[in-house]
């Protein structure tokens, strides 16, 4: 009876090595066989985000926000914006029965603009406004962006003398511009070359126009001569760590022209001639 104990006590004792050597097998090959599912899984998404990529490098970027509507072409090479803005004014007097007011609500402005980045050096913009009952184009002129020193300008667009003429509607401290814009001009049509000779810090402009009378928007030229128009204004405190400081501004401007005018076409302003 020893004897066939020991002798089953053994063939046990074979026979259980023998099965734990299969499942470590079994487990082995579902490893594996999981581990390249896995890859193949990865592969997939891979290729799913290659063609993702594809496609949106061949895609115009739109984006819209507070500046309007973009589109931007895949190579960033092209670009188109659209905007716009309208000034709306409610005019009441308290006393008009012996004047020519009139208690009114009126558009002052309503001026739609489309600007274009083409091959990155030009750029292009285009203003036209229906405000105030007329119909007319503001700006419209070509760029080119040679490099931040040497930039050039040619068709419509605001000369550069009058600080707060320079500025924006959108961006005017007040709601009018102060009483000095109105001995500077609007708008003329010519060229102008500008850029940065420190970038951030100073700039300029030099403009060869038409020549404009004060507060006239000049849509075109009556004599030959041209006037000259130059401007240099620097931000001294650019890089101040006093924040107050740092939009800080100075500078100078100054117009040249020589007209001959007559009685019956003076070449100025009506409302702004001097003695």
């Amino acid at each position: 009876h020893v004897m066939t104990l020991l002798a089953g006590v053994s063939a046990i004792g074979f026979v259980l090595p023998a099965r734990a050597a299969d499942d470590t097998k079994t487990l082995a090959a579902r490893v594996a066989q999981m581990e390249q599912e896995l890859a193949l899984l990865k592969r997939q998404l891979e290729v799913k985000e290659e063609v993702q990529i594809a496609k949106d490098s061949k895609q115009a970027a739109v984006e819209y926000g507070a500046k309007g509507l973009s589109v931007t072409s895949p190579d960033k090479n092209f670009q188109l914006k659209i905007r716009g803005f309208a000034q709306a004014d409610a005019r009441t007097f308290l006393d008009n029965s012996n004047t020519s007011n009139v208690d009114q609500f009126l558009i002052r402005s309503a001026r739609p603009s489309i600007e274009t980045v083409l091959w990155k050096d030009f750029t292009t913009k285009f203003v036209y406004d229906f405000g105030s009952g007329q119909s007319r184009i503001t700006d419209a002129h070509v760029d080119y962006i040679a490099n931040p020193l040497f930039k050039l300008r040619a068709g419509k667009f605001k000369t550069p003398v009058g600080l707060e003429r320079l500025q924006s509607e959108t961006e005017i401290a007040f709601v009018e511009r102060g009483m000095t814009t109105n001995l500077v001009p609007q708008r003329d049509i010519g060229i102008q070359a500008y850029g940065d000779l420190i970038p951030q810090t100073l700039e300029y402009q030099v403009a060869v126009s038409n020549g404009s009378p004060d507060l006239a928007d000049s849509s075109g030229d009556t004599d030959g001569p041209k006037d000259v128009t130059a401007r240099v204004f620097a931000y001294p405190f650019r890089n101040s760590e006093t924040v107050a400081l740092q939009g800080v501004g100075v500078g100078i401007a100054g117009s040249y022209g020589s007209r001959d005018g007559t009685t019956a076409s003076p070449g100025l302003t009506d409302g702004y001639r001097t003695p």
